[in-house]
């Protein structure tokens, strides 16, 4: 579990806590991590939904959760990290669309490659089912349980 103490460390600029067999949810004040510009949390036990305060972390620029057990619909609050250029979801169970996050206009910078998107690389469990993630700016689409390497570039953006 992740204990609440965390969320006093507001000086934190960088977190990782990966590969820990961590059990339990984010804690729903992990946007109260102002200053942290890189969270990995990936290849863990972590479950339940993604606290939308994490759309509060604007100096947020790699958020890494792939490979765990984290469900429920990519919160609306996901778009405001402008500062994000690594995002890592895959491996999850989360369900709907990313259209939260997947706006035009964040779709049109990722298709025009010239405006130099901030969002470099935006790895997810990409389907067409009704059940599974869809992603239509993912950079990279991926089958859950299988390694980054066999994720397939999105030929759509």
């Amino acid at each position: 579990m992740i204990p609440k103490e965390f969320q006093s460390l507001t000086f934190l600029t960088e977190l990782d806590m990966s590969n820990n067999n961590i059990v339990g949810q984010l804690p729903n004040d992990v946007g109260d991590l102002k200053n942290l510009k890189s969270f990995n949390a990936a290849h863990n036990r972590l479950t339940g939904s993604l606290p939308p305060s994490i759309g509060n972390l604007s100096f947020l620029r790699e958020l890494n959760l792939m490979n765990n057990n984290l469900d429920g619909v990519v919160p609306l609050t996901v778009a405001r990290l402008r500062s994000l250029e690594v995002l890592l979801l895959n491996g999850n169970n989360f369900a709907g669309g990313l259209d939260n996050f997947c706006t035009y206009q964040s779709r049109s910078v990722l298709r025009h490659r010239q405006l130099r998107s901030r969002l470099s690389s935006f790895f997810s469990d990409c389907s067409y089912s009704a059940d599974k993630v869809q992603c239509d700016c993912c950079t990279h689409c991926c089958v859950s349980g299988l390694p980054l390497s066999s994720c397939q570039i999105n030929e759509n953006l």
